[in-house]
């Protein structure tokens, strides 16, 4: 009465009573204590618990109005449904760009090496450094494209945890600002510490 001023008036024709029977019959039939259903009544949704009491031969009927609820489950679906497509079109697009930037990365290294072989001994040390350089680089660039969309699909896979070792890491980054910097005295000191795991 609390959730429907009108029951009394309306009394079985109810939307909130509807189908109560066939519930009741089903709960006695089963030897159910009792059933829960989800239902609309004048554009909001309701849950409906409908004990049995068996030693009186009555029904309770409990109700909760779960609109709010309701209504955010279905807003997580469809932003849910909205993220996945925009997953998909981004991982498209993903693919699509690394195709068309690998290309012109090949073309780079080819020539690079090309131009050692063909004129490595004209050119000098520094010159050939230099053209190894670009050629490195543009296999690393290549590397990281195809690592960026691994990167892309992780979300579909599941996660594992492994080890690092961090100081390789922290030689790879040293070696590279090294190359990028020949003239810059740099100076990389490696400290061990005890992992807190």
């Amino acid at each position: 009465e609390k959730l429907f001023p009108d029951i009394r008036e309306n009394g079985l024709a109810h939307p909130w009573l509807s189908d109560w029977e066939a519930l009741v019959r089903g709960c006695r039939e089963e030897k159910m204590e009792c059933s829960v259903r989800e239902l609309t009544v004048q554009g909001r949704w309701y849950l409906q618990t409908i004990h049995f009491v068996r030693e009186f031969e009555r029904i309770r009927i409990y109700g909760l109005d779960i609109t709010e609820r309701r209504a955010a489950e279905i807003e997580i679906k469809e932003r849910t449904v909205q993220l996945e497509a925009a997953n998909k079109e981004l991982e498209g697009f993903s693919y699509s760009v690394s195709h068309d930037l690998r290309a012109p990365l090949r073309a780079i290294d080819g020539f690079s090496l090309r131009l050692i072989r063909d004129f490595g001994d004209k050119l000098e040390e520094d010159g050939v450094r230099k053209l190894h350089a670009i050629s490195r680089n543009a296999q690393q660039m290549g590397q990281l494209i195809d690592d960026l969309l691994s990167f892309s699909r992780l979300s579909r896979k599941e996660m594992h945890m492994s080890r690092v070792n961090m100081e390789a890491v922290a030689r790879d980054v040293w070696n590279e600002i090294k190359e990028l910097n020949p003239d810059r005295k740099l100076d990389f000191r490696s400290v061990h510490m005890t992992p807190a795991f």
